[in-house]
C-alpha cells in the first residue's frame, strides 16, 4: 500500500505543500510553521533589513559576550555612529557597497567606550 504525502496549505502564498516544505514548530497544533520555508525565509529577509540596526547590535552584543568584551551596543547608537559617519569606512573613507563589520571602541571616557562602525 502507497503512503500519501501529508499537504499543508502555506498561510503567506497559499499554495499548498508537503510537510517536509515546513519548518517544525512545538508550539502549533500541527508541529509545523503557518508558512512555508520560502516564505519564511523571506519574512526573515524582510525583517532584518526593517529592524537592521537592531539585529546588527543584537549580533554585535552576542559575539562581544562569548569573547568577554563589553556587550553595550544598541540599535540607537547603530543609528547615531551611521549618521555621524555620513555612511563612510572609518578606515578606508569609501561609502558605496558597505556593511557592518563590527564597532571599533576607539577611545574610553567615563568607563564607556566611545565606538565607531568599520564598514567594509
Amino acid at each position: 500500500m502507497e503512503k500519501l504525502a501529508e499537504v499543508k496549505q502555506c498561510t503567506k502564498c497559499n499554495e499548498l505543500k508537503e510537510l517536509m516544505d515546513f519548518y517544525k514548530n512545538a508550539k502549533t497544533r500541527d508541529g509545523y510553521q503557518p508558512h512555508c520555508k520560502v516564505c519564511h525565509k523571506e519574512l526573515v529577509r524582510k525583517s532584518k533589513q526593517k529592524n537592521e540596526d537592531k539585529h546588527l547590535s543584537d549580533r554585535h552584543n552576542k559575539r562581544a559576550k562569548r569573547f568577554g568584551l563589553p556587550a553595550e551596543l544598541t540599535p540607537s547608537l547603530v543609528t547615531y555612529m551611521r549618521e555621524e559617519q555620513q555612511g563612510r569606512c572609518i578606515l578606508t573613507d569609501i561609502e558605496e557597497g558597505l556593511h557592518f563589520e563590527h564597532a571599533v571602541p576607539s577611545i574610553q571616557r567615563w568607563g564607556k567606550y566611545l565606538r565607531k562602525l568599520l564598514l567594509h
